[in-house]
């Protein structure tokens, strides 16, 4: 190596002709090709040009990094931007800054790694998913939930019994959107069927219809007497999914519902679970509809169950 090193800095200061000269001199000394010899300085000169220029690019992200603590909102987002375009070279640093003192610096971090996506970043928000500052794991959260990587299930999963509403929020949208379908976040989406907020017991409803696990009918089934209408479709449509038959009782109940959605919803989940118990009820219903969506979805549930 120190033989090349020679050659590059007799290359710089004598040009091509000398390191030729040299190169001959070498193949008598080592029994070298020439042709090798001159490959060697290129490939040495090319790799050490690309290490010293991202070494360049990593304290420079480190700098910046640095210097955002206190700086102006707008100075944040124009360095978050720089940041981003180096791509992978800055995941170390941002790594790194995951753990600084200041929590608008691991903010910037989790945010710039989320933009990145660089699956190396992964470990590291994971470890630093549970960070003290609620606008930290809710950037981190967001991030592992828009992840494709098996990892990111169980930091999800706790993440669900956040503290912050925000993060708990965060953590649910992959299982609502069907992304991630796994039993072990089911207890914690049950509890969010209690939320004060109608929105949450909605997007908890859907998700437990994702998951499919039978665990989710019960509360799902006390959710169709929710004051709101928009959980109580969700609350309906999961139970299609689960397909269990504890159901039915409550499903045949919901056939005389004053909404339309409601009462197909209904028609359409028993038809799905295929218990023969709903028949009779089906049979009742369809005399009584006078919606001809709703009797023609009657019919077809019907149709299903006696065959």
């Amino acid at each position: 190596m120190d033989v090349l090193k020679f050659i590059i800095e007799v290359m710089d200061a004598c040009g091509t002709m000398a390191v030729l000269l040299l190169s001959a001199l070498l193949y008598i000394i080592l029994r070298r090709p020439i042709q090798r010899v001159m490959f060697s300085i290129t490939d040495w000169r090319r790799r050490t040009t690309r290490i010293v220029k991202d070494d360049r690019i990593v304290r420079r992200v480190r700098a910046v990094i640095g210097s955002l603590g206190a700086a102006p909102i707008e100075v944040i987002s124009n360095e978050i931007r720089t940041i981003i375009a180096m791509g992978e070279l800055a995941v170390q640093p941002l790594t790194e800054a995951l753990k600084h003192r200041h929590p608008r610096v691991r903010w910037i971090a989790a945010k710039a790694l989320g933009e990145i996506n660089d699956p190396d970043a992964i470990v590291p928000l994971i470890r630093a998913s549970g960070d003290r500052d609620s606008s930290v794991r809710l950037t981190i959260v967001t991030t592992l939930g828009n992840s494709a990587d098996l990892r990111v299930i169980e930091p999800l999963v706790l993440r669900l019994k956040d503290r912050d509403h925000c993060v708990q929020l965060a953590a649910l949208v992959p299982f609502a959107a069907g992304k991630i379908k796994n039993s072990l976040a089911v207890a914690p989406i049950m509890d969010l069927l209690k939320d004060n907020e109608s929105s949450t017991r909605a997007d908890a409803a859907k998700a437990l219809g994702e998951i499919a696990d039978p665990r989710a009918v019960r509360p799902l089934v006390e959710l169709l007497s929710d004051p709101d209408w928009g959980v109580q479709e969700q609350a309906i449509r999961a139970l299609r999914e689960i397909k269990d038959t504890y159901a039915v009782e409550a499903l045949i109940v919901a056939l005389s519902h004053e909404t339309l959605y409601m009462r197909r919803e209904a028609a359409k989940a028993l038809a799905s679970i295929g218990d023969g118990h709903a028949v009779e009820p089906l049979r009742k219903a369809l005399s009584l509809d006078e919606n001809e969506e709703i009797a023609d979805i009657l019919a077809s549930a019907l149709k299903k169950l006696e065959k």
